[in-house]
């Protein structure tokens, strides 16, 4: 009965922690491992509010496959079928929909704007979460009941970072009595090379060596990946009369144009748009609240040459952890540096915590009540 206990515990914690390991990549990249559709574009596949699940670094994609994307048409990530084209840029459609999203103005779908594949069973079915999106629904309401009473996303923030800073430093305070060794398990082999390795066992260093290499990948990951571009297309013609306020116009005039954005997940994100040599943004940055959306501005110029014109709007977005004047002096100096900053200061932080709280040389299987078997 104790035994069970323990192992109980143990799934418990190691659960836990898998959990917060997962949110965190997500938050720090944008890839999601669990996602829901919004619409009966993929119906009878996937229906609407339905769940699934994502591989976010699918090795090859083929024709067939159903992938989310970052799509410039809709301003946000899209669940639909690979129906053609190439690795260059796949042709997608939705199995509910009559026309490939490239026929209404959706560009290929190159390799930086895939966030992930949907994963499948053996036959092509989709392993599906019912009614995901109607949870996922119910908690932005109440996040934002939450908003409103403690005064605003701001403040909810400041306290959920102080909540997760004490839960933190829970298990430093958690060791208990040495518990009894479960049965070996482990082969011989094993647990001499473990024992070589943690002859005392896996510390608390060791655990702050792992989360390093994460947030640094972590960090690498989401610099290299901060902007991506939304193409702009309008018509250049030379009769004035035949303009619109849309999509045609005459050389050297200038045309709005509306993106839309979606903040980092949960968290807060500044949005910072460059100017370009055909491409003016109206306001350089846009805040957002976690899990929320805005809308970015930009005026496109024409060329001088008559006919379909193309240009990219670069949109990049970084975690509005730190002042908005420091995350835009960051990124002129090099588009993406904000996030190393943010990595080089959490690495500090999270040295410093584990120095204060003497964790270091802690052991983690004692404190979760973890056996090592090794030992």
């Amino acid at each position: 009965m104790i035994q069970a206990r323990r192992l109980v515990k143990s799934a418990l914690s190691l659960s836990l922690l898998a959990l917060t390991l997962l949110v965190l990549f997500t938050a720090l990249t944008g890839r999601p491992f669990v996602s829901y559709a919004t619409s009966g574009s993929m119906e009878p596949t996937i229906g609407t509010l339905d769940g699934f699940l994502v591989h976010p670094f699918p090795a090859d994609l083929q024709v067939g496959d159903i992938i989310v994307f970052q799509s410039d048409l809709r301003g946000g990530p899209v669940v639909h079928r690979i129906v053609g084209g190439s690795p260059d840029g796949w042709e997608t459609q939705g199995d509910a929909n009559a026309r490939p999203d490239q026929t209404q103005g959706e560009p290929p779908v190159s390799r930086d704007r895939i966030l992930g594949k949907v994963v499948t069973r053996d036959d092509g079915s989709v392993v599906l979460l019912q009614g995901l999106g109607v949870t996922v629904l119910e908690a932005r309401v109440k996040l934002v009941v939450a908003e409103n009473a403690v005064g605003g996303p701001r403040q909810l923030q400041a306290l959920a970072f102080l909540a997760l800073a004490a839960l933190a430093a829970v298990p430093a305070f958690a060791i208990g009595r040495r518990q009894r060794r479960l049965p070996a398990r482990l082969p011989l082999r094993a647990r001499v090379l473990l024992r070589r390795v943690f002859p005392r066992g896996i510390l608390g260093r060791h655990v702050g060596y792992a989360l390093l290499v994460l947030v640094c990948s972590s960090v690498a990951f989401s610099a290299a990946h901060a902007g991506h571009d939304v193409t702009t297309r309008l018509i250049v013609l030379q009769d004035r009369a035949a303009a619109d306020e849309e999509r045609a116009t005459w050389p050297g005039n200038e045309l709005r144009r509306d993106i839309p954005v979606r903040s980092l997940g949960l968290l807060p994100t500044l949005v910072v748009l460059d100017e370009t040599e055909r491409v003016r943004p109206e306001a350089r940055t846009l805040p957002l609240a976690p899990l929320g959306e805005g809308i970015v501005t930009i005026h496109q110029r024409a060329g001088d040459k008559v006919g379909m014109q193309e240009d990219v709007a670069r949109v990049y977005r970084y975690p509005a952890l730190l002042p908005e004047g420091v995350v835009l002096a960051l990124h002129d100096t090099a588009p993406g540096l904000p996030y190393v900053a943010m990595g080089a200061i959490a690495g500090a932080v999270g040295a410093a915590w584990f120095a204060r709280l003497r964790v270091s040389t802690l052991p983690v299987g004692r404190m979760l009540r973890i056996p090592e078997e090794w030992l």
